[in-house]
């Protein structure tokens, strides 16, 4: 079964940024195409801690 997420993806003069609509990832590039190969990343990483909930991060940078 496939789910379809939906992103928002723009430029802020810098960065082109992109954020998900109904989950909580966020992630940028220097081009759309680097954008979106990180989103496609970001997500699936999203996804697959998801699928673990009593994994934990214990280290933030």
């Amino acid at each position: 079964m496939h789910e379809i997420i939906k992103a928002e993806i723009y430029f802020d003069g810098e960065y082109y940024c992109a954020k998900t609509l109904g989950i909580d990832v966020f992630t940028q590039g220097k081009t759309l195409d680097e954008t979106i190969d990180n989103l496609k990343e970001a997500v699936a990483l999203h996804l697959d801690d998801s699928k673990n909930p009593d994994k934990q991060i214990d280290t933030f940078f």
